[in-house]
């Protein structure tokens, strides 16, 4: 019996399904069987990784090749931009969610990747160690955090509320109190440019987003 995703999927008619296989289990991969002949990548949704399996598949590997050397280009300019910018003045992405606050950890794989790793961004030092992508905290953390930029996320899901939660930060004065917030250096990140805008033309995107509101 499919679900509602499932039965879109139907909808569409696919020839082909093409999904990145690391961590899916066996019972979706022969769900996603049964609408069109399915390729589940050795790979996550890492550009760096996904992209080589991909282009073997359409016999594209030159081209890809030649993009990911462009944008590894591209990542070493804006590396570079942003050190120019900021030296080693401190960096938070931090997420609101309906219910609770999540900072992402440095060292968390996935996201983390590209804002702390690719871009060179220097965490708070009170959170420097921290493995897990999206670490949930209370407010009195903060201060403790206190960076000298934040990127604010405001978590974007179907059917879900972050209105009060959001209300509920700005209007703190632990908020009021920190760094960034006082020499207006917070930022909106939107959920989808890093969560799902993750290849060569989003992440770009993303890139050239986060070297212009650093360099400013």
């Amino acid at each position: 019996m499919f679900n509602q995703k499932g039965m879109q999927l139907l909808d569409l008619s696919p020839d082909l399904i093409l999904t990145a296989g690391e961590g899916m289990e066996q019972g979706i991969y022969n769900e996603l069987s049964k609408v069109a002949p399915t390729v589940a990548l050795d790979a996550n949704s890492e550009m760096d990784r996904a992209m080589p399996k991909l282009a073997a598949i359409f016999e594209k590997t030159k081209e890809s090749e030649q993009i990911l050397a462009k944008f590894d280009e591209q990542a070493k300019q804006a590396k570079e931009k942003i050190a120019t910018a900021i030296g080693d003045k401190t960096v938070l992405v931090l997420r609101v969610e309906q219910n609770r606050y999540r900072y992402m950890g440095p060292k968390g794989g996935n996201s983390s990747l590209f804002f702390y790793d690719l871009l060179g961004l220097k965490s708070p030092e009170a959170i420097k160690d921290a493995d897990v992508w999206f670490n949930p905290f209370s407010l009195e953390f903060l201060p403790e955090m206190n960076p000298d930029y934040i990127f604010l996320e405001d978590r974007t899901l179907k059917g879900y509320d972050t209105k009060e939660s959001m209300e509920n930060l700005k209007q703190s004065k632990i908020w009021a109190n920190l760094k960034a917030v006082k020499n207006n250096h917070v930022f909106p990140l939107e959920t989808s440019a890093f969560t799902s805008g993750v290849g060569p033309i989003g992440s770009v995107k993303l890139m050239d987003y986060v070297v212009e509101k650093l360099g400013q």
